[in-house]
């Protein structure tokens, strides 16, 4: 060890000690440093060890309870005994501060195992549920997509596969379409209280299911001992969205040999947007051209949690589009509504989008702004959506109407939001068929030839993005 490692662990260790631990013991755990020591915590000593990522404290080190026997149900406590004391997720903090991080993931620590161990079992129980996803995903139990809601549901069908000799659960739904290219079964939903589930295994044997029976009541025993039942979903209520698991088997014609657990993780639309701090918005909106800023717009508008959206473009997506477009080769030949369409309900789920092959002179009819909160012009075509902004003045249209297109060469973009009985309006801009909002020069050329008689105007995805956003 280098002398200026000696000196890191000397420092680690005169912190543990100031912050209240004994019997420290240092060594090397896969040429990591390590510490083992105990600590008082409600006048019972506790063994703990100190295990380091790397020869800094950046990442931070892993804070282990070794001396309990069964570990399952403390909240804050991983499946092998990791502290979860410190709120990882954008920490900022000063790693040669050693002396102040080792008191506070000690001190810490105390305070949250000395509260654990006030608590009465039934108390502590019900609030490690609320944690059971991070502690099976610390188990390493197979994960799979929930896509549906299926809090009030009784049943759901399950995807499955069949891969050599054995059956993989793929995702679970109320929807049968989303999965059609596998064989699909049906599983009941069993509601059962934390109490109920025995401390959780990656692998669920024959002792753990038989705890488990036992666990339930008459009319839930009945439901999971049908000789039909190929599985079973289990829902764990807890203050959030509840834990779900797949516990498969397959056919019984030959008796159960293995039961496989996998953890649902939530993939619901509503659950997304809290994840990233939004919600669902119930808006319809229609937007027309889905170019390299129209798709951008559509994108960004399903992320954001517009829940209804209709597509309108009669146009096949081509190479000359790829150097700016959101869709991308493999969508070569194809309607962009479609291509798009896909592309979007892979992004977010639970989308309702409807794509519609026409032009924008096809589609508008007189009552088209009925159906729709806001209508996004993205055509880059300024006379049609002109003629499109006197028809909305003249038959006074109630939705919002938003013109946006990019400026040759890089130069800007704009995006103007209209309405009826607010002044100001695309056609506004324009005076005898000049456009007078341009950021273009006069006589400045911002298109090239590239073969024979056309010409391509230049500005990057990157323009296309921020006219968008």
């Amino acid at each position: 060890m280098t002398e200026e490692r000696e000196v890191f662990v000397n420092k680690i260790t005169t912190a543990l000690a100031q912050s209240g631990a004994v019997e420290i013991v240092f060594s090397l755990e896969k040429s990591l440093p390590c510490w083992s020591f105990d600590l008082q915590i409600n006048s019972e000593k506790h063994k703990f060890t100190l295990a380091l990522i790397t020869w800094s404290l950046a990442p931070l080190p892993y804070l282990k309870w070794v001396s309990i026997d069964n570990i399952w149900g403390y909240p804050h406590t991983s499946s092998d005994g990791q502290i979860c004391v410190i709120e990882r997720n954008s920490l900022d903090y000063e790693p040669s501060n050693v002396e102040g991080i080792i008191d506070s993931l000690i001190n810490d620590t105390k305070q949250m195992i000395s509260n654990n161990l006030s608590m009465s079992d039934s108390d502590r129980l019900n609030q490690f549920a609320d944690e059971l996803d991070a502690y099976a995903i610390n188990l390493n139990i197979p994960k799979r997509q929930l896509n549906s809601d299926i809090s009030e549901a009784t049943q759901a069908y399950v995807a499955i596969i069949n891969k050599k000799k054995k059956t993989d659960v793929v995702s679970v739904s109320l929807d049968t379409s989303k999965s059609s290219k596998y064989q699909i079964i049906k599983l009941p939903i069993l509601n059962i209280d934390i109490h109920q589930l025995p401390p959780l295994k990656k692998n669920i044997d024959k002792g753990w299911w038989a705890s488990f029976v036992d666990n339930l009541d008459a009319e839930q025993k009945n439901a999971t001992c049908n000789p039909n039942l190929q599985g079973l979903i289990i829902h764990i209520k807890n203050r959030f969205e509840g834990t779900y698991f797949v516990i498969f088997w397959g056919s019984q014609k030959y008796g159960v040999k293995v039961r496989t657990i996998y953890l649902l993780t939530v993939g619901t639309r509503d659950y997304i947007m809290r994840r990233i701090g939004d919600s669902i918005k119930a808006r319809n909106i229609a937007i027309v051209g889905l170019g390299s800023v129209g798709s951008r717009i559509a994108e960004y508008l399903t992320l954001s949690g517009i829940n209804k959206m209709s597509l309108i473009d009669d146009d096949m997506m081509s190479s000359d589009n790829i150097g700016r477009h959101v869709l991308g080769e493999s969508d070569i030949g194809k309607f962009k509504v479609d291509a798009l369409t896909e592309s979007l309900n892979n992004r977010m789920p639970e989308m309702n989008i409807t794509p519609i092959k026409k032009t924008l002179e096809s589609w508008i009819s007189k009552d088209i702004a009925k159906n729709f909160d806001c209508i996004v012009l993205a055509t880059g075509d300024s006379p049609i959506e002109r003629e499109v902004c006197r028809k909305a003045w003249t038959e006074q249209w109630e939705c919002d109407l938003i013109s946006a297109f990019v400026e040759p060469g890089g130069l800007g973009g704009h995006a103007i939001l209209m309405k009826p009985g607010i002044n100001g309006c695309i056609d506004c801009l324009y005076k005898d068929n000049l456009f007078s909002g341009s950021l273009v020069a006069p006589g400045q050329v911002v298109s090239s030839e590239i073969s024979g008689c056309g010409t391509f105007t230049a500005y990057s995805a990157m323009d296309a993005t921020k006219t968008a956003m």
